[in-house]
């Protein structure tokens, strides 16, 4: 009698879960933002906003870079038409880039045209990678002597509400963004950023299933 063995491989991907808790600390930073509207700052902890904030903010852009990865990592499927020793070089090469380049290779890897820059949700996800990299990389800078800190502020106040916290005389960075409005955009458009990848590259839609529990 002959026996065969059949070996079956599991793999965990973190994309949905990381923005799955994106979502669990923005609507965090919605229920604290209802719970202290009216009261001045300083008469509550505004710091368990920041907290939040930050970790949805940080959370959305590890989701973006751990679904491009997982692209890559199904290479034999999602890019059958490049050999595998290639994909692999090319991989060596772009594993440490920024997250909209190794999209610019998946999107030339899969015969898709470029990616669209200077518009949206592109635009938008080129300014929340800055926001993160601002906030992982923070350089202090004087009230008086804002330069970088009013650069990125002014992009920001074009894309969501600032918080209702500070005074209207304060910049958006870094601390007027962290507000629900600004939670809800980042994760929105990182969602509408997934969805027109997968539309253009003719990937498998791979959020449609998860997007109903999506709720931020």
């Amino acid at each position: 009698m002959c026996t065969g063995h059949s070996t079956v491989r599991t793999r965990t991907n973190l994309s949905i879960l990381h923005l799955h808790s994106a979502c669990l600390f923005s609507r965090q930073v919605q229920e604290l933002e209802e719970q202290n509207a009216g009261k001045e700052f300083g008469t509550f902890s505004w710091e368990d906003i920041f907290a939040r904030a930050s970790a949805s903010v940080l959370l959305t852009v590890a989701a973006l870079e751990s679904y491009v990865n997982e692209l890559y990592a199904d290479r034999e499927t999602n890019f059958p038409r490049v050999g595998t020793d290639l994909l692999i070089k090319l991989w060596e090469t772009y594993e440490a880039k920024p997250v909209l380049e190794k999209v610019d290779l998946a999107l030339l890897l899969r015969e898709a045209g470029p990616l669209k820059r200077g518009v949206r949700p592109t635009q938008e996800i080129a300014l929340l990678v800055r926001l993160r990299n601002a906030l992982i990389h923070f350089k202090p800078e004087w009230f008086g002597e804002r330069r970088a800190h009013a650069e990125l502020s002014d992009q920001l106040a074009k894309c969501f509400a600032p918080s209702a916290f500070f005074s209207k005389g304060e910049r958006m960075f870094p601390r007027r963004w962290a507000s629900h409005d600004c939670t809800a955009w980042a994760i929105g458009a990182a969602i509408e950023f997934i969805e027109a990848l997968e539309k253009q590259a003719g990937l498998r839609a791979r959020l449609a299933q998860f997007k109903g529990k999506l709720s931020y």
